[in-house]
Formats: C-alpha cells, structure tokens, sequence
C-alpha cells in the first residue's frame, strides 16, 4: 500500500450537514483513523464559502436546540427531583453560546488534524482563498443554464457553489488525486466539466471505500463480508424482533431507527390521517447483493464497514383516535454499520441506521376502516 500518496479531499457543505454535526459519528471517526493509520499526507480542503456556510448551520442548529430545551422545560414535572435539572437549563442564552462555541471548536479541530489554517478561513472573503472570483464565468454559466445554474428556484444556493467551483478549478485543475465528495447532483456536474481529472463521490463512504481500496486487505475484507452476509442478516432481523411480534408505541420504535410519518400524502397538503401512535413491522425483505463500502481496517483485523440494502417494510400502524387500521409498503435503503475481525471471521457489531418511512418510501397502502372497533365487538 503507498500510503506516501497526496489524497486532497473537499467535502460540500451538504456532507458536514448530513452528519448532523455529531462528532463522534461515523464520518469524523472514519477520516481521522484514515489519517492518522493510513494515509499521513490526506488533506482535507475547505473552501471559505464552505466554512462560512458551516458555522452558520451550526448557529442555526444551537439555535434548533434552543427552543427544543425550551419546550422540554414546559414538559418537566414541577417535582423536587428536577430541580437540580431545572437549574442548569434556565440559563438557555449561556447554554446556546456555550454550545455553539464547542460545535465551533470540534469542527475546526477536526479541520486542524488535516492541515487546515483555520485563521484564513476566518478572513476576508475573496482574499482567504489567495484569489479572484471571475465573476464574468460564474455570469456566462449563468445565463446559459450550465450547471450548478439548473434548479430555477434555488438560485440563493446556486451562486455560492458556483464561486466554490471556480476556486477549486483553479487551485485543483491539475492534481492528480483531487477528490470532491457531494450529494447534489448539479454540483458533482459542474465539478466534472470544469476539474475533468477530479474525482466524484455523492457520500463520504464511497470515497472512504475509494481510499480503502489502497489497502492490501481490501480484497480479504470484502470477501469476508460477503462469507457472512447470511448471519449479518440474522443480527438485522433480531435487532427489529421487537417490532415484529405486536403492536408498539411508535416512541419505542423510535428507539430501533424506525420513524414513520403517514401524514401529509396528498399533493395539496392535506390528509386524512394523523400521526401514528402505534405501529409494528408486519414483514421486511432485504435485498440479496447489497453494496458493500469499506470504511476503516485496522492493523488488528477489525474492520468497520457499511452494508447498504434496498429493503421493503411493511407496516401496520393505528391512531388512538380512529379504529381504523394502516397498512403501508415502503421501499427503502436500509443501511447498517458493522465492525468484523478479517482474522477470527467473527462479526463484533451490527448497528443499523435510522430509517424514515415517509411519502419519499411509500409504494403502497391500504386502509381497513374500523378494524380494530369490529375485532373487540
């Protein structure tokens, strides 16, 4: 494995954002150990739209957890117990600043670990990148609908990535193993016309998976992974157990990655149902080849991995206020975060993601109206 390679990644910020800011979540876990094990002279390129963009997600985040602390302190018993819980919360301005200054502090020491100057970022806009915006290109792709120019009614976003485009051409135009990771699609367009030699990812375990395959264990891994793909599935199914034998309160749900929102279906905003406040998993089915991205392999044979397949939920789920019994088919990616020794074959953790049964995942539902009222007569 040449692990002297110059790998510079620039993550968009809709990466940072898709992982929630939790900083001892699988992506800054996966990057760091890639680092610091792997590959010592990975680079992580941030732009200053990008980093500006970031911190202010992160003031409106501290902000989101205002008011969801607001609204527990109104659910809190007025009992002797709490008070002590109380106390620490009816600060809530010294707990949102202090909150955000530590998201803050996390992010750039994250950034720190790969070489990031952290001062620069915090300058003026043009001049922290050590360059001019062309504004007469970003204008031209403008006007004839190039990309990102493509989605009419978000413009607001569109000219910052196009300004981030134009900087990362010019600095990366020519690297070798520049990498750019991101969910949007005109984004990864752009990227590809104007930095033909970049390379494109729409998730950070793709590209993580893209580095892995540097590793000399790489083939191993993955065949291990595919040997144990029938017992992987068994943990799966024992971990949903719970949800497959009667119904639960969807809060417990909750608590296996299963949220369920049956509501506003219809193309006006309006529907007849409200939220569910039981449900339980009728039947799944998970797909036979799912796709299989490496994340981390330690000198020690652990490896963490994702497992990615297209599953089906069915589901039942009733309202306390109606007799009334839902059933609903959804088709979902049902990802899963596993961690296995290459050596012993023996699989240590199985943790699957958080899934989101909504209108995006429906493919079928069927309501039997006054179910429950005629089976208790």
């Amino acid at each position: 494995m040449d692990t002297s390679t110059n790998f510079v990644i620039c993550f968009d910020t809709n990466i940072y954002d898709n992982t929630k800011y939790n900083f001892d979540g699988q992506f800054y876990k996966t990057f760091k150990e890639l680092k610091k094990e792997k590959f010592p002279n990975l680079e992580i390129y941030i732009n200053s739209i990008i980093y500006r963009e970031v911190m202010a997600h992160l003031e409106e985040k501290g902000q989101e957890n205002n008011e969801v602390i607001e609204r527990f302190k109104k659910d809190v018993w007025n009992l002797e117990i709490f008070d002590e819980l109380q106390r620490v919360l009816n600060d809530i301005d010294f707990l949102r600043e202090a909150s955000i200054k530590e998201a803050k502090d996390k992010f750039n020491n994250f950034l720190s670990l790969f070489s990031v100057d952290i001062n620069s970022l915090k300058g003026k806009l043009i001049h922290a990148d050590n360059q001019n915006f062309d504004l007469g290109e970003v204008l031209d792709d403008y006007f004839n609908h190039r990309p990102p120019f493509e989605n009419k009614n978000n413009k607001k976003n569109e000219f910052p990535d196009a300004l981030i485009i134009q900087n990362i051409s010019q600095r990366f135009k020519n690297h070798d193993n520049f990498i750019v990771v991101s969910s949007d699609n005109g984004f990864r367009k752009a990227v590809e016309q104007k930095i033909p030699k970049a390379t494109m990812f729409a998730n950070y375990s793709e590209c993580a998976n893209y580095l892995n395959k540097h590793h000399e264990n790489y083939d191993k891994v993955c065949m291990t992974i595919e040997k144990l793909e029938s017992v992987i599935e068994k943990e799966i199914n024992q971990f949903l157990s719970d949800l497959t034998y009667d119904f639960v309160p969807t809060y417990h749900a909750e608590n296996f990655g299963i949220k369920v929102d049956v509501t506003n279906y219809d193309r006006k905003g309006h529907s007849e149902l409200s939220e569910l406040d039981e449900m339980m998993i009728q039947k799944f089915e998970l797909n036979d080849s799912p796709l299989v991205r490496i994340l981390n392999i330690e000198d020690n044979g652990n490896t963490t991995a994702e497992i990615a397949y297209e599953a089906i939920f069915s589901i039942l789920g009733s309202e306390d206020s109606s007799y009334d019994l839902i059933n609903e088919t959804h088709k979902v990616k049902y990802i899963v975060d596993i961690i296995v020794n290459i050596d012993t074959d023996e699989i240590l953790d199985v943790s699957p993601q958080e899934i989101f049964l909504n209108k995006d995942s429906l493919i079928g539902r069927i309501i039997t109206k006054d179910y429950f009222e005629l089976e208790y007569d």
